[in-house]
C-alpha cells in the first residue's frame, strides 16, 4: 500500500468518526429516570403556605424542619411532613377551632427548586405542586435565547435525571424534591449560529477538493500508469 493511500485512508477515516463522535457525546449527557415523586405530601425542606380566612396576622408561609415540623402560629411545633393535605388540613382546622369560631383553613405546599442554566434570573423559587416546569423556568423569567427549552435536566443531590423531550409539559413540582435543581441547557452550536456552521461545512468541502481530491487522482493516476 502506498504512502498516498494510507493517507488518504487514514483521512477519511477520521471524518467518517465524527459524527459518531457527536452522537456519544450527546448520549453521555443522557441521565437515569425520570424521578417518581410521591405526590402532594409534604416533606422536610418544603414549605407550607397557611391561610386562614379573615386572620392575616396569622397566614404565612412556614419552614418544615428535618424533623417534619413548622412552627405555627399559636400552635407552637406541628407534624406536617407525609401527612395527605386533605388530613392536615382537616387537622388544622380541629386545632384552630380552639382558638378561632369556624376557621377556615386552606394549605398548600410549596417546593423549593434551583433553576440554572440558560434562565434569564437564575435562583431559588418557591414552586406549587401543581406547576409544572414551564411555569416554574418562567419564574427564573424564562429562557435565554442561547437556552433550549426543550432540553432541560434535573440534578438530585449529585446525579441527573433524565427530563425528556416528550414529557417537557407534563413533570410536575409534586415529582421534584426540595433542593432540586432544574438546569436549562444551551442550545447546540449548529442552532446558535448555523451561519458559522453552513460556512465550516463550505470551507470543509473546498478542503476535500482542494487536498483529498489530487490525493484520489494521483493515486488514480499512479495505478494507471502501473
Amino acid at each position: 500500500m502506498t504512502l498516498h493511500l494510507r493517507t488518504l485512508l487514514l483521512l477519511l477515516a477520521v471524518l467518517a468518526s465524527l459524527p459518531a463522535g457527536l452522537a456519544a457525546q450527546r448520549g453521555g449527557d443522557t441521565a437515569e429516570a425520570r424521578p417518581a415523586g410521591s405526590g402532594a405530601l409534604p416533606r422536610p425542606g418544603d414549605r407550607i403556605a397557611l391561610k386562614i380566612w379573615n386572620e392575616p396576622e396569622m397566614s404565612d408561609t412556614f419552614n418544615i424542619s428535618e424533623r417534619g415540623e413548622a412552627i405555627l402560629p399559636k400552635l407552637g411545633a406541628v407534624h406536617v411532613a407525609s401527612l395527605p393535605l386533605v388530613q392536615l388540613q382537616d387537622s388544622l382546622r380541629r386545632a384552630y377551632a380552639v382558638y378561632l369560631r369556624n376557621p377556615s383553613v386552606e394549605i398548600s405546599v410549596l417546593r423549593r427548586i434551583a433553576v440554572q442554566g440558560e434562565v434569564r434570573q437564575p435562583g431559588i423559587y418557591l414552586a406549587d405542586l401543581t406547576m409544572g416546569i414551564p411555569e416554574i423556568v418562567a419564574r427564573a423569567g424564562g429562557v435565554t435565547e442561547a437556552g433550549n427549552p426543550r432540553n432541560i435536566v434535573i440534578v438530585r443531590e449529585g446525579r441527573r435525571i433524565r427530563y425528556g423531550r416528550e414529557t417537557s409539559d407534563s413533570l410536575l413540582a409534586s415529582e421534584l424534591q426540595s433542593g432540586d435543581q432544574i438546569f436549562v441547557r444551551p442550545r447546540s452550536a449548529l442552532a446558535r449560529n448555523p451561519v458559522a456552521w453552513i460556512g465550516g461545512a463550505i470551507g470543509l468541502v473546498g478542503t476535500f477538493r482542494a487536498v483529498v481530491w489530487p490525493l484520489i487522482e494521483d493515486i488514480i493516476g499512479s495505478d494507471e500508469e502501473g
